[in-house]
């Protein structure tokens, strides 16, 4: 396929890449970005092959592995509608991204967050899985929040897993609900010097929180939190062409009854 072909030439063009540097990392968080803001899952692979260059050129460079890890975490949703196998093999060599940056970094809170993240992905891919999984990615989140207690990021992760477990398991939208709001609280206590391009999520919090309103049926709610995603980030594809529109629409249906 197509895509594949793809994939393989960026895997070529990164083992050329020069070695790791803050300037280069922050392009490569930025171009994935983009890529995120226009739900374009072939620039997002893009932007995973520039962290990838970046970390053949220095291995020990754990920031560079998260970026592999991060960007894999943003592609494979999208990547899966498109070629399942290629997005099992994305999530694979994201988890094995974290693991070898978690090697390098322990005390990374945000990276043990993101490896539920991705694992969370990955019993998608198998769903046999889920048991093995479930305890230990339990105990990982409670360490990331240990290791990381500020940070909106590990408890935007620790809300999308939740959402998306069994209620018999202690998942659901009302249990998530709570996790978005603190997300969205400490993303607002992150100072504009302290937003690097690696600090990502202050759209995603947003996003999440009014997602999970409208599980709950708090279409005016959700249609606020599209609102602020929107004014965190204009440019946010699926959430102006996408969720705020329908929620719009379902609100307005709703207040006609």
């Amino acid at each position: 396929m197509r895509l594949v072909t793809t994939l393989l030439l960026l895997t070529t063009l990164a083992s050329s890449a020069h070695a790791a540097d803050p300037e280069a990392l922050t392009d490569a968080h930025r171009a994935l970005a983009s890529a995120v803001q226009r739900g374009e899952v072939k620039d997002m692979l893009r932007a995973r092959a520039q962290f990838a260059g970046l970390s053949a050129a220095d291995p020990q460079d754990a920031q560079a592995l998260y970026g592999v890890a991060l960007a894999s975490w943003r592609a494979v949703p999208l990547l899966t509608e498109v070629d399942k196998g290629e997005a099992k093999k994305v999530c694979e060599g994201g988890i094995t991204a974290i693991d070898r940056a978690l090697k390098l970094d322990k005390r990374s809170g945000e990276a043990v967050a993101l490896k539920v993240g991705l694992q969370g992905l990955w019993i998608g891919f198998n769903p046999g899985a889920a048991m093995m999984l479930g305890m230990e990615m339990e105990e990982a989140m409670g360490r990331a929040e240990a290791l990381a207690p500020a940070s909106p990021r590990v408890v935007l992760l620790k809300g999308m897993n939740t959402l998306h477990k069994p209620a018999f398991v202690g998942g659901g939208a009302d249990k998530a609900m709570p996790l978005f709001e603190r997300a969205i609280a400490l993303a607002a206590t992150e100072s504009a010097s302290d937003r690097s391009a690696a600090a990502w999520g202050h759209d995603d919090v947003h996003v999440w929180a009014g997602r999970c309103a409208e599980k709950l049926g708090k279409l005016d709610e959700a249609v606020t939190h599209y609102r602020h995603a929107l004014e965190v980030t204009p440019d946010h594809g699926w959430t102006r062409a996408i969720l705020l529109p329908r929620a719009e629409k379902a609100l307005a249906a709703a207040s006609r009854r």
